[in-house]
């Protein structure tokens, strides 16, 4: 469980700072294997694949993502 709230305040603070910055990460998978989230040899996550993330001025009415998802 102590593990389970380290990596999960990760993932929060991760999208707290996009946030931040008016970025939309728009490609987090919610399997059980993301391949978009690492882990460095030092215990902490990595959040990689930008690759649908839009910096938000307004309004978006892009849509896109994995179709199994959709």
């Amino acid at each position: 469980e102590r593990h389970v709230k380290f990596y999960a305040a990760q993932i929060f603070l991760v999208f707290e700072y996009l946030h931040h910055f008016d970025i939309l990460y728009r490609d987090l998978k919610s399997d059980s294997r993301p391949e978009n989230i690492l882990i460095a040899e030092n215990g902490y996550l990595k959040v990689t694949d930008f690759g649908f993330a839009k910096h938000i001025n307004g309004r978006t009415y892009t849509l896109c993502g994995t179709p199994d998802y959709l």
